[in-house]
């Protein structure tokens, strides 16, 4: 993914909490524009993330997001949490 250059204020406090709860993160933001306007990928590396299954990943960052979003914001915002041998490293 491509970092972005101008990321909104939400964004910015989105990525700011999830650095906060998982330290050891790598984050990245992709932007894809769309009919109503720009909308978000979070994608977050992290060892914490090893052991927990699928669904608990996705549990742990929606609970973040919730804590720091609106619904509106949540909507604008996909969250991709990977573990780090998920990565595609050729």
């Amino acid at each position: 993914m491509a970092q972005v250059a101008h990321i909104p204020k939400f964004i910015a406090g989105l990525l700011a909490e999830l650095q906060r709860v998982f330290p050891d993160a790598a984050l990245d933001v992709l932007r894809e524009r769309g009919p109503d306007g720009d909308d978000y990928v979070v994608a977050i590396v992290s060892d914490r993330l090893n052991r927990l299954g699928w669904d608990r990943r996705h549990k742990a960052l929606f609970d973040v997001a919730r804590r720091v979003l609106s619904t509106e914001q949540r909507v604008r915002v996909s969250l991709v949490p990977l573990r780090p041998e998920e990565l595609d490293v050729d």
